[in-house]
């Protein structure tokens, strides 16, 4: 789908009424600024006309014009002028508002929705187009993730996620890749990179999104503008832990340890608890578990504090994964980044790290209060930040703690077990290296999830013709169902009776249906 194909004279009108009022004095202006005032005069003239039509109708207003007034002027306009401003200072703050044209409209006299639609995809079109030259500063994205945000999915016409319109915009944007720029005292400016929430459900969202860290939005994880109004500061505070990088030497291994880059996440401890040690100096006993079990835990580690590395080799091979680029927003803590997603400043520079920081892998705050900023230092504990709460009938999938949790429990079957187990190492010996990510998006669907496996793998009659003929025997069912029980307990699932006895009993019931289908064929 072509970008223009939603554009209409409507919309332009609606929209841009105001332009032709500063274009004279535009063409006097060098490149961007005379592109930036006519795109911020069109805006001015849609958001005079929205706020007439809140005043004169208050019965439509709270349900579509208030929250699209809102996010018009928190967080396109006010960004936008300043970065006119910023370019240059003798620029009027509010461009001219001229009348808007006649528009088509409801019967009580509004802009239809439609035509406001068509203005608002306009507009995200035109300023995504502005964004990609080199010579607009960074500040533009906040606007430009509010305006796409609002086109694919917020405008008052919009009866869902158009993914039409975000393949459009991403087409504008491609060349510039992943990257996630830290506004001074403002948002995560996020591009081209894929968002799932703390179930490891994929969210629909626009190209460039605008994720808030000052704690403030009333639409987290989006940026509504707080930060503009709460005092939010992006500067880390002196007495953060040090910037310290302690190394604990074993058989052949050195893990590497940094306080200073730590989140608390704890997962360290959960996973290998004899090698992480929370109450006990040094915290990092380095022969304190086997190779691969260090190597899950350091990988796990979503701050990238830990490091861990074989004799001889300096590389970040064992501390490392190659992954796609994903920010996971975790529930009541940071946002999560795995893939090597490029982190910079609203300057364009490279964000600093603390010594020995994964670059493929960390966590930034999100609660506002973070003493390492813009890195999570674990404070959304004390300030008890918090996500809504799940829904009062969770299916077993939300209960066991979504995608993420369940591919714990399938890393640990098939890398802790399976090649030990006489039983089991037979079974799986010619394994796809991907089997742990198939049968954890296969028990992601069963569990009430979103359906990874039929999208990516095929549905349940594929799942069973996947075992015809491999002739499973009844010991070799048992055992399987008796280790991911195990694997449960050390993944940390919960270990709630009635959650236990649902997820036991497909279990039980999935691999004695799978048993069948293996004598078949």
């Amino acid at each position: 789908m072509a970008p223009t194909d939603r554009r209409s004279d409507e919309g332009r009108a609606a929209a841009g009424s105001g332009a032709a009022s500063v274009a004279t004095a535009a063409n006097a202006r060098p490149l961007p600024e005379r592109q930036l005032v006519d795109l911020a005069s069109r805006l001015s003239s849609l958001v005079a006309r929205l706020e007439d039509d809140a005043l004169r109708l208050p019965q439509i207003a709270p349900t579509d014009l208030v929250p699209l007034l809102n996010s018009l002027r928190n967080s396109v306009m006010r960004p936008l002028q300043r970065l006119i401003v910023q370019l240059n200072p003798a620029t009027d703050l509010v461009p001219a508002r001229e009348p808007v044209a006649e528009q088509p409209s409801t019967a009580a006299g509004a802009l239809s929705p439609e035509v406001i639609d068509a203005a608002v995809w306009e507009l995200a079109v035109q300023i995504t187009e502005l964004a990609q030259r080199d010579e607009v500063p960074v500040v533009i994205g906040e606007a430009v993730a509010a305006l796409q945000r609002l086109a694919c999915e917020g405008a008052p016409s919009r009866g869902g996620f158009d993914p039409e319109r975000r393949e459009a915009l991403l087409a504008l944007q491609a060349a510039r890749g992943a990257e996630i720029v830290v506004m001074t005292d403002g948002p995560y400016v996020v591009n081209n990179v894929d968002l799932v929430d703390w179930l490891g459900t994929r969210l629909d969202t626009a190209p460039t999104v605008a994720l808030c860290r000052c704690g403030g939005s009333s639409t987290k994880p989006w940026c509504d503008g707080s930060h503009a109004t709460n005092g939010f500061s992006g500067a880390k505070d002196a007495k953060r832990v040090p910037d310290t990088l302690d190394t604990y030497t074993g058989q052949q291994i050195v893990v590497s340890d940094n306080r200073g880059t730590c989140a608390h996440s704890g997962f360290c401890t959960d996973r290998a608890s004899t090698a992480f040690r929370s109450r006990k100096e040094p915290f990092v006993a380095a022969n304190g578990a086997r190779l691969d079990e260090l190597a899950r835990a350091v990988r796990a580690c979503p701050s990238g504090a830990l490091g861990l590395r074989l004799f001889g080799d300096p590389s970040a091979s064992q501390s490392d994964q190659e992954r796609e680029p994903v920010i996971e927003i975790s529930r009541d803590g940071p946002y999560r980044m795995r893939g090597g997603i490029p982190l910079e400043d609203a300057e364009r520079q490279d964000v600093l790290r603390n010594a020995g920081a994964s670059r493929e892998h960390y966590s930034l705050c999100r609660c506002g209060h973070s003493l390492n900023k813009p890195f999570c230092s674990g404070m959304h504990w004390y300030v008890d930040f918090k996500d809504p709460s799940m829904p009062p009938d969770p299916t077993i999938f939300d209960w066991a703690g979504g995608l993420p949790a369940l591919t714990r429990l399938t890393s640990l079957f098939f890398e802790k077990y399976v090649p030990d187990d006489l039983l089991l190492a037979p079974l799986f010996a010619e394994m796809p290296a991907d089997l742990p990510a198939r049968v954890a998006a296969w028990l992601a669907e069963v569990f009430g999830g979103p359906k990874l496996y039929t999208k990516q793998f095929g549905d349940y009659p594929h799942m069973l013709s996947r075992h015809a003929g491999t002739g499973i025997t009844e010991e070799q069912r048992a055992r399987w169902v008796a280790t991911l029980i195990r694997c449960a307990d050390e993944s940390g699932l919960p270990a709630d009776a009635e959650f236990r006895s649902a997820f036991t009993g497909y279990l039980d019931w999935g691999s004695r249906t799978v048993l069948a289908t293996s004598t078949e064929g």
